[in-house]
């Protein structure tokens, strides 16, 4: 803490012109009294000083560089160094390594941006131990030879983003088809606790995420607990993780240890959390992913959950205006739509009424972004 800090000082720009204390002020006392010196800062922060938080040590086209998708209304672009990137494979390692997972060598069924394919190629395709499926080919046109794919290659892991891994869920239970595997490994994307049910369900095994963030100031794992969900643990060697209440609830605000190309210093996530009177922490949404009820408040979008999941198989939610959600659903295979839509919106007014006006809208797919996922929110 106190070298990463130093670094700041000594050579970066937005913290020399930014933070009262001296070096000296560093060196001779507690970091992490010294780290309260430094202002929390924001995502516009990144945008518009964005060369200010470069390491002047550093250049640019010996970095690597990673961009938010801009889900929040703009994206951001943070560098690293070669070091860095292998220092937080080792974190990953460590973690998922509690279920056998080694990234080189584990026989892994991998879904993501690195396996997209032109509609007119095959769903999968094999790359090393991992077999690769592309996210825009899980449909029910293609699930029979998916499933053939996948009971073939006998994997022991699933690695990807939720929303892909939910919906191969439902689509091999629908043909009852189950895959024993040691885990599912999610990346950092929102997830319902009745999909987590249903991946359990069908990949018979556990299940770990992670969280974390383009801008890396945080990293933590939870495994899945049917009766309590997802509780989430914050690695405090990758980072400094404060947990400060603002008028939303209680935002996540990270503190980089590994960076030194790009050091981000108490950095506002926009993510928030739970914490239960015993210390457990649950992701509780992200700030752009918040819907605004007809009084005007706030209400986290994970709220949707509690929707008859025996019909759908995805979900979208869309806020044109305030006061009013649009539920895009893909309805599963042999559901009679009319009787279906008529219970899921009885539902949804039953319980959301008094906050918002709902609409149900069907779609035969949802559309997904460059990477592949399903984005939960949609704002016009």
């Amino acid at each position: 803490m106190k070298h990463v800090l130093l670094v700041c000082l000594r050579d970066v720009n937005f913290y020399k012109n930014n933070v009262a204390i001296s070096l000296a002020d560093i060196e001779h006392n507690d970091p992490f009294v010294m780290l309260k010196s430094f202002p929390i800062i924001s995502k516009s922060d990144l945008i518009t000083h964005k060369n200010d938080f470069l390491n002047r040590q550093y250049r640019k086209s010996f970095l690597s560089k990673s961009s938010s998708s801009g889900s929040s209304g703009f994206g951001v672009e943070v560098y690293r160094n070669k070091k860095a990137a292998d220092i937080e494979k080792a974190f990953f390692s460590h973690h998922w390594g509690k279920f056998g997972f080694n990234v080189e060598s584990s026989r892994t069924i991998r879904i993501g941006q690195d396996a997209l394919r032109a509609s007119s190629q095959r769903p999968t395709f094999r790359q090393g131990s991992r077999l690769m499926l592309s996210p825009t080919h899980i449909s029910e046109n293609n699930i029979d030879e998916i499933a053939m794919s996948i009971l073939k290659f006998k994997p022991d892991f699933i690695h990807g983003y939720p929303s892909c891994i939910y919906q191969l869920a439902c689509l091999l239970d629908s043909i009852n088809v189950k895959i024993k595997v040691k885990a599912v490994l999610l990346a950092s994307e929102p997830v319902f606790n009745s999909q987590l049910k249903m991946m359990k369900d069908v990949f018979i095994g556990e299940i770990s995420a992670n969280y974390g963030l383009s801008e890396r100031t945080n990293l933590a794992f939870s495994t899945y607990e049917e009766n309590e969900g997802m509780s989430y643990t914050f690695d405090e060697l990758y980072s400094v993780n404060e947990f400060i209440d603002d008028e939303l609830g209680t935002q996540i605000i990270g503190t980089s240890l590994w960076n030194e190309a790009m050091p981000l210093i108490r950095y506002q996530t926009q993510d928030y959390v739970k914490i239960t009177s015993d210390n457990k922490i649950h992701i509780d949404g992200r700030q752009q992913h918040y819907l605004i009820a007809k009084d005007g408040s706030k209400i986290p979008s994970l709220i949707v959950d509690d929707v008859p999941w025996q019909y759908i198989s995805q979900i979208q939610i869309k806020q044109p205006k305030s006061g009013c959600i649009i539920l895009y659903v893909v309805l599963k295979m042999d559901v009679h739509i009319d009787g279906a839509i008529e219970f899921i919106m009885n539902r949804q007014k039953a319980l959301w009424a008094e906050w918002f006006d709902v609409e149900i809208v069907v779609k035969e797919k949802l559309e997904r972004t460059q990477a592949g996922k399903i984005n939960l929110v949609i704002f016009d």
